[in-house]
């Protein structure tokens, strides 16, 4: 296949990207098709991706495999938009994580669900917390976990350079 297609799968539009499948829809598409699954208590993963994890995907097969497996690949910034709109999803607009977080802590608020915080160090994510309780402060997190972190093997820091 080249390096872009266009593929479909559970009827959620979707273009391939250097061996990435990323989701098409719009910011109110992603949010909406996000809180159908916390509702319907599906086990999901959401990635919001960059252009710099997209390319880094091919050669790194953690993150592949981390990316294939997400229910829902979007886009973090300009790039990526722009090759969505050239491929004719011209619906398609800039998300930044950050703006997609805020946007599902608050109708998450509004509707009156949970989730948990998952990533990062631990402290980072105790910063997020008190932060989104200030913000939001009925919101309801269902916890917070902090994956392991490891240091980079002597072929990662080959390729840093």
């Amino acid at each position: 296949m080249s390096s872009a297609g266009v593929v479909c799968s559970f009827q959620l539009p979707k273009i391939e990207i250097v061996g990435v499948s990323m989701g098409v829809l719009g910011f109110q598409g992603q949010l909406a098709m996000s809180l159908t699954w916390v509702k319907q208590l599906s086990s999901k993963i959401v990635c919001v991706a960059n252009v710099y994890a997209i390319m880094e995907a091919p050669c790194n097969d953690a993150l592949r495999c981390a990316l294939a497996k997400a229910a829902l690949v979007t886009t973090d910034d300009m790039p990526l938009t722009l090759k969505k709109k050239k491929l004719d999803f011209t619906a398609q607009d800039r998300v930044a994580g950050i703006s997609d977080f805020t946007a599902m802590c608050q109708r998450s608020l509004e509707e009156g669900i949970s989730f948990p915080l998952l990533g990062s160090a631990k402290d980072v994510l105790e910063r997020i917390q008190r932060k989104l309780r200030r913000d939001f402060s009925a919101l309801r997190i269902a916890g917070i976990e902090s994956l392991p972190f490891r240091s980079l093997t002597e072929g990662r820091r080959c390729c840093a350079h």
